[in-house]
């Protein structure tokens, strides 16, 4: 792995857009190997909602807000086309 700090900005951003999806793919892997997957996609939902509230209330940009909840649904599993936002 090269050093990022060495890199053109581009290359850079390149670099660490790879390594973020890499992490994300680990991650869903590890969740959908769960035994108890729906009981990770409920509680991934409800800290998807709390972290969401602390981020509205200090002022994050939208776009921070945005990024973060794709994040996470894209990482929380559907299991059975189970909604996106469950009531």
């Amino acid at each position: 792995m090269r050093q990022t700090e060495a890199m053109p900005a581009g290359d850079r951003q390149a670099s660490e857009s790879g390594q973020a999806i890499a992490f994300l793919d680990v991650i869903r892997t590890l969740v959908r190997l769960h035994p108890k997957v729906g009981e990770v996609a409920d509680a991934l939902y409800k800290e998807r909602e709390e972290t969401i509230s602390i981020m509205l209330a200090n002022g994050y940009p939208d776009e921070t807000i945005d990024a973060y909840r794709g994040t996470i649904d894209s990482i929380r599993p559907h299991p059975d086309g189970q909604d996106m936002n469950p009531p």
